[in-house]
C-alpha cells in the first residue's frame, strides 16, 4: 500500500509515528518544514530509513507554518491512501484545493480542536470549506468528531484513533516509593509531594499565573517543577527566585524527562488552549494523577479516575487538588497501536 501523508514539521511524535507505520506501507512524507521557530533545536528524533521524506522549500508564514507551492508536485495519483495532516496552513489549504479539483480522495486528520461559536461568519466559513473537502476524517476522539462535524465533516466518514506519543519501550515498570527517593536524590530535589509540569514556556500553556498563585498559597509542603523553556522563562525564574521548593529547567529530551517522570508524584498542565496535550499521555504512562484544564483536549478526552479537569485560570484550586494519589494503572495507548488502528482504518477504505 502506497501512503501519502502531508504534514507541517517532523515532531518527535510524529515522526515515531511515521518510522513504525513505515514498516506496514510504502510511506511518503512531506514537511513543509524542518522545525517550527517556537521549539528547541533539540526537539527533534530520527526518521528510519523506511521511509521517503519530502522537505518543501517554501515562504515562512508563521512559525511551524509555510506556503510551499511545491506541494503540488506530488498531488497526483498513485498513491491508495493520502492524508493531509491539517488544514490550517497555506500549505495544507493549497493541497486541499489541488486534491479536490483532480478528484483524489483524501484523509483530513486534526491532533484536537475547539468550537468556536463565537467565531466571525468568515472564519467559520473558510473553516468549514477546507475541512469539509475531506472525503475521510480521523479523529482523536469524541471532542475532535464534534468539531469535525461542526465544520461539515460527513459524521458516518469520521474514524478515531487512540492518539499518543508514548511507545510500548516507554511504559515503564511500576515506580517504588524507594525508586522516586533515588532519582529526586540524583536530580538535587528535595521536598515532599512533587509535582510535574512539561510544556513550552509560552502564554497559551498558562504558566505564569500558575507560579504567581502557587507562590501566593505558599504550599512549602510541596514541590513544583517546570521543564520547557521559551520565551517566558526568565519572568517563570524571576517568580521562582528566593523560593526553594520551584525548580524553572530548560527543554529536556526524552531520555532525562523520564527521570523527572519518575520523581513525580502528580502532573499539572494548567493551559489556557491545547488542542491535545500529549505531556498527558506521557504522564498517564508513568502512572501520575494529572492536573488540568477545560481547554486541554487530551485531559478532557481522557477525564475520569485521576484525570481532573478545572476552568481554565482556576489556579487556586487546581494547587488546592494537587497532592500524591494512589498512583494510576499505566495509560494504555501506544505509537504502536495508534499505527494498527490507522492500518485498519486505511485497508477498510481502500
Amino acid at each position: 500500500m502506497r501512503v501519502l501523508f502531508l504534514t507541517n514539521i517532523p515532531a518527535p511524535y510524529r515522526v515515531s509515528f511515521f518510522n513504525e507505520l513505515s514498516k506496514l506501507c510504502e510511506l511518503t512524507v512531506i514537511y513543509e518544514g524542518e522545525r517550527s521557530t517556537e521549539r528547541s533545536g533539540n526537539w527533534t528524533e530520527q526518521a528510519d530509513s523506511g521511509y521517503r521524506q519530502v522537505f518543501l522549500p517554501g515562504l515562512r508564514i508563521r512559525a511551524d507554518a509555510r506556503f510551499c507551492p511545491g506541494v503540488l508536485k506530488y498531488i497526483k495519483r498513485g498513491f491508495d491512501i493520502v492524508v493531509v495532516g491539517g488544514y490550517a496552513t497555506p500549505t495544507a489549504m493549497l493541497a486541499i484545493l489541488a486534491l479536490n479539483c483532480r478528484k483524489i480522495p483524501f484523509y483530513l486528520n486534526a491532533d484536537g480542536g475547539f468550537i468556536n461559536r463565537q467565531e466571525s461568519s468568515l472564519k467559520y466559513k473558510i473553516k468549514h470549506f477546507f475541512i469539509s473537502k475531506a472525503s475521510f476524517w480521523l479523529s482523536t476522539g469524541l471532542l475532535t468528531s464534534k468539531y469535525f462535524e461542526y465544520y461539515g465533516a460527513c459524521p458516518d466518514k469520521i474514524f478515531t484513533y487512540p492518539f499518543t506519543s508514548v511507545k510500548q519501550a516507554d511504559v515503564p515498570k511500576e515506580i517504588s516509593s524507594g525508586e522516586k527517593r533515588e532519582t529526586r536524590e540524583r536530580l538535587g530535589i528535595s521536598c515532599g509531594t512533587l509535582i510535574l509540569s512539561v510544556g513550552q514556556f509560552i502564554p497559551r500553556k498558562g504558566y505564569l499565573e500558575f507560579l504567581k498563585t502557587w507562590v501566593s498559597e505558599d504550599r512549602a509542603d510541596m514541590g513544583l517543577v517546570l521543564i520547557g523553556g521559551g520565551i517566558e522563562e526568565r519572568k517563570y525564574r524571576d517568580i521562582a527566585q528566593g523560593h526553594g521548593n520551584i525548580w524553572v529547567l530548560p527543554f529536556k529530551k526524552k531520555e532525562e524527562l523520564a527521570e523527572y517522570y519518575k520523581a513525580a508524584d502528580a502532573f499539572v498542565l494548567p493551559t489556557n488552549e491545547d488542542v491535545w496535550g500529549l505531556v498527558i499521555n506521557e504522564a498517564m504512562a508513568y502512572r501520575l494523577p494529572v492536573f488540568s484544564t477545560e481547554k486541554c483536549i487530551a485531559a478532557m478526552t481522557m477525564k475520569g479516575p485521576g484525570v481532573n479537569v478545572f476552568p481554565p485560570g482556576d489556579n487556586a484550586a487546581i494547587i488546592n487538588a494537587l497532592k500524591a494519589e494512589k498512583a494510576l494503572p499505566p495509560q494504555g495507548e501506544t505509537i504502536e497501536g495508534m499505527v494498527r488502528r490507522h492500518m485498519e482504518i486505511f485497508m477498510g477504505q481502500e
